[in-house]
């Protein structure tokens, strides 16, 4: 008996950009609200910002969702999620004694250092004290901010041995000091973190093309310190996108002293769209907060329960992925809500006001009820997805409605990620909100 010859399935089209009349909330399973485009860091326009650097301009009112396109989408790619058993988690117990304090105090704490002492030379500080904490403070500003920092070495040698020392580089005190911080921190906040698909990640990393490995991470809440669980001085990420890495956020911080070479012994960086695209074409993996400081302002106490992301409109990341091919890696933070007791005064100037320097004026208090101090010892557990895969279209390649295909396929992402831990974390009674 012959066997009966293959059936050839039809290919599926590639799906189309989303029609104005779909509701995107149905597609998302989210609510949907317009918001304005903005502008950080003193108005220069962040890779997460939708305004300008996709190519489309929304009026104030206009609704977010993506408009109609006859040209040819590319086709999605939306990942497989490994199984349970596969995914790799490392678990670090909590100590929030005397030294995981003291250690997260000299990352965490120049915030209130700084507004305190500001508040001592001008009020009650003797000529010479003002003087000599002056010239201090401008001493910092004048020093460049990777001072005491460390010299890069010229190849990777893979996991074996210390991957900050060896052939043809060394550590500087700054960055041994920001390790400490890093590994107290990891203490104090009883780090957990999942990788999903570890394979993928160690794929791109022997790919030959080295392509860098954007991790977009949410959400902000007060201070979106749960960065650092990608700082190479914890090895949760493996190999070179690991050693690579770099945490961009607000550059306002690198232009207050102190802060400046504090965050950058961290393995922090200014997230602007120099940065972006220099990593990008060093094929330097990244971690960074898409929803940025817009997250802040839509924190409501009078609805706990719900988990705001500010997504819909920061689609200028994706399309420098499409210029580069570089993969985006959707990452979701549990238990950073609650670190810490809060103000934020309302209205649209304030909300302005923090789009244009890149932090919002607010106040806020953690442990030990100190303002602008530390925050409180929450257990953080940081779940990684799989790396969704873009083409390469290089710069004059990306079009508007390949923007919006791959951000919508992120955003799908993103809460397909939120979904699969939320039982787990305690989150099952709780409402994810993209924005």
């Amino acid at each position: 008996v012959e066997p009966p010859a293959p059936s050839r399935a039809t290919p599926e089209p590639p799906a189309a950009a989303p029609d104005d009349d779909d509701d995107d909330s149905k597609k998302i399973g989210r609510d949907v609200s317009p918001a304005d485009g903005e502008k950080n860091d003193r108005g220069d326009v962040s890779p997460a910002d939708g305004g300008g650097d996709d190519g489309s301009k929304k009026d104030e009112g206009e609704s977010t969702r993506d408009g109609d396109n006859d040209s040819p989408s590319p086709p999605l790619k939306s990942s497989n999620p490994r199984p349970r058993s596969e995914w790799k988690t490392t678990v670090t117990p909590q100590d929030h004694s005397f030294l995981p304090t003291l250690g997260v105090t000299l990352w965490l704490g120049w915030n209130g250092f700084l507004v305190y002492l500001l508040v001592y030379l001008i009020w009650f500080a003797g000529p010479i004290f003002r003087a000599a904490c002056a010239g201090a403070l401008g001493l910092s500003l004048v020093l460049p901010r990777d001072v005491a920092n460390w010299r890069e070495r010229d190849d990777y040698e893979g996991e074996e041995g210390p991957p900050d020392e060896g052939k043809g580089g060394r550590m500087g005190v700054g960055r041994r000091f920001g390790y400490w911080c890093m590994h107290m921190a990891e203490m104090y906040f009883g780090l957990t973190t999942i990788l999903e698909d570890e394979p993928s990640i160690l794929r791109h990393d022997k790919d030959p093309a080295q392509k860098a490995v954007i991790f977009a991470l949410e959400p902000h809440d007060i201070l979106p310190y749960p960065v650092f669980a990608f700082s190479p001085a914890l090895k949760r990420l493996p190999g070179r996108v690991g050693h690579d890495h770099s945490c961009l956020m607000t550059s306002v911080i690198f232009h207050l002293p102190i802060l400046k070479q504090v965050y950058t012994w961290v393995s922090g960086a200014p997230i602007d769209k120099r940065t972006f695209r220099r990593r990008l074409e060093h094929g330097q993996s990244f971690s960074f907060i898409p929803g940025g400081v817009q997250e802040v302002t839509n924190l409501d106490p009078a609805n706990p329960d719900d988990v705001v992301l500010y997504l819909r409109r920061r689609r200028g990341f994706v399309k420098l992925a499409l210029a580069s091919g570089s993969p985006v890696v959707p990452v979701f933070c549990f238990g950073v809500d609650g670190s810490y007791g809060y103000w934020i005064p309302r209205g649209k100037m304030v909300a302005r006001i923090g789009r244009r320097i890149g932090f919002l004026p607010m106040v806020f208090w953690g442990r030990f009820g100190l303002p602008f101090g530390i925050p409180h010892p929450r257990k953080i557990t940081v779940a990684v997805g799989s790396p969704i895969e873009f083409p390469e279209l290089g710069e004059e390649g990306v079009t508007d409605e390949a923007v919006s295909e791959y951000h919508a396929l992120f955003l799908q992402e993103m809460e397909a990620l939120y979904d699969r831990h939320k039982a787990d974390m305690g989150y099952g009674h709780r409402r994810l909100r993209i924005i």
